[in-house]
């Protein structure tokens, strides 16, 4: 939730500087459950500074069931950055680079445990990936350079591929000891809403923000959650189409409505109410 005087410096912008005539402030999880376009479903939004789990039915938060967890990007980022500096490069201030390589090369391990023993063998690791770093001094192409120079502007990344994004599902690797992991508080938000909503929602999990991107997310939390929740539960996991801006469609679709519903209704402040009672 937005903290108060945030909100109310954000409403006095909106409605002095810009001049609306009303404006509309929701959760960026419901507004992602409008791009879902379904009646029920829990919405895992993976965020920079944590990521957030929200059973939603016609358009409202279950509140009670909702669920945050504290790893987010920047927290993926900082784990990258502290693993590289620590076997290779001293990268502590490098966070965009790294945030560049975790994009481009991280991935959920489907079996840690197997891919973990594939790095540690001798006769050579298919998981290794050469990732190549921006040579700020020099503008020479690549085809120019000789392999000692080459080898020396390359970051080798092996594990921390994979045991980056390990930590959504075992936060107790970064000492996390009494956090759940993403599975664990995907099926506590099903479970604790009413049995009647534990079907649909369970068989509507959609992925939106910057971290639904990672491969192997969606295969790896529909895996545990088929083993953690009931047998007579069906459950699908799904990435929304361009998850990171899954808020913003939902918000355009809520907006176009010819007749404004009670959903966007409920939460509308005009100016004129905005000018004779302030922020509520």
């Amino acid at each position: 939730m937005t903290p108060p005087t945030i909100a109310s410096a954000m409403e006095e912008l909106i409605f002095e500087e810009f001049q609306f005539r009303a404006a509309c402030r929701l959760p960026a999880p419901r507004l992602a459950a409008v791009a879902a376009a379904v009646e029920s479903c829990v919405v895992v939004d993976l965020g920079a500074s944590c990521t957030t789990v929200t059973p939603t039915h016609r358009g409202d938060a279950l509140v009670g069931s909702c669920r945050r967890h504290l790893i987010g990007g920047k927290a993926l980022t900082g784990y990258l950055r502290e693993l590289v500096s620590y076997r290779q490069f001293h990268m502590m201030d490098e966070t965009a680079l790294l945030e560049d390589v975790k994009r481009k090369v991280s991935f959920v391990s489907q079996d840690f445990d197997a891919d973990l023993g594939l790095c540690a063998e001798n006769r050579g690791n298919p998981l290794r990936t050469d990732y190549e770093l921006p040579e700020y001094n020099s503008a020479a192409p690549l085809e120019s350079r000789i392999m000692e120079d080459y080898a020396d502007n390359v970051l080798r990344v092996e594990s921390e591929r994979f045991a980056v994004p390990e930590i959504l599902f075992s936060p107790q690797d970064v000492g996390l000891r009494d956090h759940a992991g993403l599975t664990d508080l995907v099926a506590d938000a099903i479970l604790t809403c009413d049995p009647i909503l534990h079907e649909p929602l369970a068989s509507n999990v959609v992925l939106c923000g910057g971290g639904a991107h990672l491969a192997g997310l969606q295969a790896r939390l529909h895996l545990e959650l088929r083993q953690t929740l009931p047998a007579h539960l069906a459950v699908d996991v799904r990435t929304l189409e361009d998850p990171i801006f899954a808020a913003f469609r939902g918000a355009a679709i809520a907006a176009s409505a010819v007749t404004p519903s009670e959903f966007l209704a409920s939460y509308c402040t005009t100016k004129e109410s905005w000018l004779e009672h302030g922020h509520r």
